[in-house]
This record gives structure tokens, sequence and C-alpha cells, in this order.
């Protein structure tokens, strides 16, 4: 059975997610240019001692290796220096991480991976993330997704797949932006 579950195809369903809840007021960025093969996603888990699921192998070897989804600046100006506002406005984007070792560093799954394990002593490897939020979301051996809270140092099962976290990240960030608009009108 081992050699046939990875045989299939994988379905990326990255930009049906993104279709479904954003608009004109969010951009979409690839992480990186080229492509990762599907190989070379479940190979870098192994180096980290994570399993990744087929949809993260999917997710990061499809149309782009990760991705960046950041709501528009003139909807959502971005926090300055000694802004006072309540946590969730500092919340204006999720990304994922990439395979590729050509992105940015702070992009780089590897190197999150490394220095994750090495600060917090789990063997998982961070592969969502919200912009401003110093949780993480996370794959562990057994190819669960987990929610790793940076206070408490811990980790917690989301009981979600990829696909279902990952939109469940989208939509609440366009719900922050809805309730942030909806505010600054008020």
């Amino acid at each position: 059975m081992g050699w046939f579950s990875r045989a299939r195809k994988l379905e990326d369903r990255t930009m049906e997610i993104l279709g479904r809840h954003i608009d004109r007021d969010f951009t979409v960025y690839p992480l990186g240019e080229g492509a990762a093969l599907a190989g070379e996603v479940r190979a870098l888990g192994e180096r980290f001692g994570v399993a990744f699921p087929d949809s993260i192998v999917a997710h990061l070897s499809g149309r782009f290796p990760g991705t960046i989804l950041l709501a528009s600046e003139q909807v959502w100006p971005r926090p300055q220096p000694l802004d006072v506002a309540p946590f969730w406005q500092f919340l204006y984007g999720v990304h994922s991480f990439t395979p590729l070792t050509t992105s940015e560093d702070w992009m780089r799954l590897d190197l999150v991976a490394r220095d994750f394990q090495a600060a917090s002593g789990h063997r998982a490897v961070p592969v969502l993330k919200r912009i401003g939020d110093a949780n993480l979301m996370c794959v562990d051996s057994n190819g669960n997704l987990l929610d790793y809270d940076h206070e408490q140092g811990g980790l917690t099962p989301t009981g979600l797949d990829f696909w279902d976290l990952f939109e469940r990240e989208v939509r609440e960030l366009v719900e922050r932006r809805h309730r942030l608009v909806r505010e600054r009108a008020g």
C-alpha cells in the first residue's frame, strides 16, 4: 500500500481555496520561482523527522511552492513601531513556507525547520504562519497538524488536515479584514 498511496496524483487545492474567499483587497504571492517535486518535499520532511501529509506535499509541489496572502495596504495599513491596537489587527496576512532553497531565508522550510527544532526541542516542522503572530502551525512525525504556542512552548493537535487548516486561516484573515473595515467606518 505504501508505494501505491504515494504514487497517486496529488491534488493542489491552494487556488480553489483562495478563489472561494479572497477578493481584490488581497494579493497572493508565490514563494520563490521554480517548482518543487513531491519526492523532494517528502525527503525534506524525512530529513527533519516528520511525515508531510499528501495535502502539504501537494501544496508545496503544486502551482506555487508555498504562498503568501496579504491584505492590501490601502485596506489594512501596516502596523508602525509603537502602534497600539488589539492583537488581531497586526495579523494582516498568512503564509506557508517553501522547500525552494533559492527563496529568502525566512521563507525556507529547511532553515525554519532547523531553527524551530533547535529552539523548541520539538520534532515538528512549521508549515503555516499568520504574519504578525509568533505562533506557528506545524507537522509532526506522524503527519499530524499541530498549533505551536510560543509562550507555553507546547504543541496542540488541530484535528484538521492541511486543506481545512489553510482554508480556516484564509477565512479568518478575510473575517479580520471585514472587522477592521467595519471598526474604522465606525
